[in-house]
């Protein structure tokens, strides 16, 4: 069974199994200690905008096949990416994403 199925706390985005940070599909294959890691803490918000920051990424690259990834780690407040594109994103572009 996955560590996400037996975690009591839907909002986790991480979990530690015995000490070790793994992510929600983890298997247990095995009688641990597991706990939630949520966006409520440093290292939850760190691995949530690690993730984000990977989809957001996916999502350029779906819609603009030919732009490049360059640089895109979480920091203290979120995370951000640079793209290499042929013309500058737009307000356009923003709302073309969030829209799906």
């Amino acid at each position: 069974m996955a560590v996400g199925q037996v975690l009591a706390d839907p909002n986790a985005v991480a979990a530690r199994v015995d000490g070790r940070l793994v992510d929600l599909t983890y298997r247990l294959e095995h009688d641990a200690k597991a706990e939630a890691v949520t966006f409520d803490s440093e290292e939850g918000r760190q691995i949530y905008w690690h993730s984000a920051s990977h989809l957001m990424a996916q999502a350029i690259k779906q819609l603009y096949p030919g732009a490049k990834v360059t640089i895109g780690p979480a920091v203290a407040e979120g995370f951000y990416y640079d793209f290499d594109v042929d013309k500058p994103f737009t307000e356009a572009t923003l709302r073309r994403l969030s829209s799906g």
